[in-house]
């Protein structure tokens, strides 16, 4: 072990290092995996969005440093199969990955790790090393170059980075791990820290999660990718010279995974009900979160503009109003969204959804479903359910030349006329009309889902 720590401590700086200088200097053909590696990849980095101090950094750095030497390994066990690993950004949904990967992958995982706890030290030869990694490699560049405010928190991010990938490593390598179920692929370092586990001879795969993959990180480098809806089928075929992979696959939408049994008999939508789906933008907008590149605010404003008239002018509507769980954190911010929402349109014409029952676990309460850019619209696709996306002039959704494109208003009359449509249409109708079957294929609700392969520049279903 102690000899294995210290290759490590010298492999992954030099990994970072090539990486970086292999996507400054343009060298993609000398090795795409290792120049995408080097590239910044996604817009959620909490660092560079919220810079330090010069000290304040390398107080963060030092600290995350002390860490790794009161803290042991701290993993969520879950007694699976020897070999199998989940890395995760946070342990919360350790539940929920367990059962998606065991089922998929018809073998229990034997542990979750997440970013929150990889400061730590399997002992005494790991933490001499990361101590010294950190000092005379980590270190030097910030307090050479981080007084200046545009180049701090970049450095301090590649040296978390680097921290992170080598505790990361020395855990896999320390648990025998062979397999590595990847599911926090926005994060800045995810391609990078993946080379690092390619290189030293484990098995990654990517989960895309069910964000569209155009909106955080289209790059992904790993051994195998796995895609959530057919929709990043459609951006794949957008963005497929930065998705590096020997192997494709198609799951379904993660979160559908925890009520499924709900809707395989396919429970019919009570008639002339919308609902609503929204996703609190205007607390994160009112407490300073960053709009992150693609025009969430303009779009959700838009969307309210268009719902306003949409209800007003269709009296008998029944209107079904799913709030974020940012938005019922307190009672007194609750209140708040009610004031708003009853504020444009009537408390009258407002039927508030349960908020102990999963929105989810609610799509047979509302015939059409509206939202921005929810998530829950994938869900609801697969489940069977008519919805209407309204991302107006959004730059990264929807994919142009895609199905989901159909059902997406850029402005007031379209989403009348989408909504409508929808309306008026029977379920089977409207899958056929928009070509949406894909999304409620069932077939791939099966052990190992639907293995892909590149044809002609798209992603068809092949038997295995």
């Amino acid at each position: 072990m102690a000899w294995e720590v210290f290759w490590y401590a010298i492999k992954v700086p030099f990994l970072m290092r090539t990486a970086l200088w292999m996507r400054f200097l343009g060298l993609r053909a000398l090795g795409k995996r290792m120049y995408q590696a080097g590239h910044d990849l996604a817009y959620r980095n909490s660092l560079l969005l919220h810079p330090r101090t010069y000290m304040g950094s390398i107080r963060f750095l030092l600290g995350s440093l002390k860490n790794a030497w009161s803290t042991g390994v701290n993993v969520t066990e879950f007694g699976g199969t020897p070999g199998e690993a989940i890395y995760e950004g946070t342990e919360r949904s350790a539940e929920v990955r367990r059962n998606y990967v065991g089922f998929f992958l018809k073998a229990q995982p034997e542990f979750l790790v997440s970013t929150g706890r990889l400061w730590y030290g399997v002992n005494g030869w790991h933490r001499f090393w990361l101590t010294w990694m950190v000092l005379t490699v980590a270190l030097p560049p910030l307090v050479l170059f981080g007084f200046v405010g545009k180049w701090r928190a970049r450095i301090l991010s590649y040296g978390i980075e680097l921290g992170l990938a080598y505790n990361l490593l020395v855990l896999m390598k320390h648990r025998r791990v062979e397999r590595v179920s990847y599911f926090c692929i926005f994060e800045k370092d995810s391609n990078f820290t993946g080379l690092v586990l390619m290189k030293s001879g484990l098995y990654v795969r990517k989960f895309s999660s069910e964000t569209p993959l155009g909106c955080h990180n289209h790059a992904i480098v790993g051994d195998e990718i796995i895609y959530c809806h057919p929709y990043q089928l459609d951006e794949w075929k957008k963005f497929q010279r930065d998705m590096i992979t020997d192997r494709y696959r198609l799951y379904i939408p993660e979160q559908t995974f925890l009520h499924i049994d709900q809707y395989r008999e396919h429970p019919p939508a009570k008639k002339g009900t919308l609902a609503i789906y929204t996703a609190g933008g205007w607390i994160r907008k009112k407490r300073g979160d960053v709009d992150q590149g693609f025009g969430y605010y303009n779009a959700s404003d838009r969307f309210f503009e268009y719902l306003t008239a949409y209800i007003k002018a269709r009296p008998d509507l029944k209107v079904k109003l799913f709030t974020h769980p940012v938005e019922r954190t307190t009672p007194e911010r609750f209140a708040d969204a009610r004031a708003l929402y009853e504020g444009m349109w009537g408390a009258d014409r407002i039927e508030y959804a349960d908020p102990n029952v999963r929105t989810a676990s609610a799509f047979a309460e509302a015939e059409v479903g509206v939202a921005v850019f929810s998530s829950v619209i994938w869900d609801r696709l697969f489940c069977g359910y008519k919805s209407v996306y309204a991302p107006t002039d959004m730059p990264v959704f929807p994919v142009a030349d895609s199905k989901i494109a159909k059902i997406c208003a850029q402005n007031e009359a379209e989403f009348f006329d989408l909504v409508d449509q929808a309306f008026a249409m029977k379920v089977d109708e409207w899958y056929d009309h928009y070509g949406l079957n894909p999304h409620r294929d069932w077939s791939v609700l099966q052990p190992g889902g639907l293995a892909l392969e590149d044809k002609g520049g798209e992603l068809v279903k092949v038997v295995e």
